[in-house]
């Protein structure tokens, strides 16, 4: 007797980096909960990464170049992490996802919350997670339902 894909459950593992001058990861493993990190030193954090999660998939912020992002970055350690992190995923076959910030889909703290992500004092690290519920969202591992936030009356 086989089981049909609907009968499967897919757990899922992402290493979520928000990169920056300070680095968020957001560690999420369905079935063993989450790590939040912030690494001061964006060169580490592709070895921290594999050190803490070997297998996982990676969800990066993508930053767009365009004319105005010598005018707008005051630090270019984003550009040079996302670098970092692209070139790892192509020397090592790491399954990958880069995205836009938020995608348009709001994860908010409310949201982060609810799921039991949120760290309070790990901003940068909860920008990450944001990046793993877009990413979740657009995926299929999470329901709208799920993050829906309260009506406040």
């Amino acid at each position: 007797m086989s089981q049909d894909d609907t009968d499967v459950v897919r757990m899922i593992e992402i290493m979520c980096f928000d990169p920056g001058k300070t680095t968020g990861l957001f560690h999420i493993h369905e079935g063993s909960g989450t790590t939040a990190l912030q690494v001061d030193n964006w060169e580490d954090v592709t070895d921290m990464a594999l050190e803490l999660a070997p297998n996982a998939m990676w969800v990066y912020e993508r930053f767009l170049i365009g004319p105005q992002t010598l005018k707008k970055a005051r630090y270019y350690e984003s550009l040079w992490c996302e670098g970092t992190i692209r070139r790892e995923v192509r020397k090592r076959g790491i399954e990958a996802c880069g995205q836009i910030p938020n995608a348009g889909i709001p994860a908010t703290d409310d949201v982060l919350k609810t799921l039991g992500y949120w760290r309070p004092s790990m901003r940068h690290a909860m920008d990450a997670a944001r990046h793993g519920v877009v990413w979740s969202l657009l995926h299929g591992h999470l329901s709208i339902d799920q993050v829906q936030e309260p009506e406040h009356e």
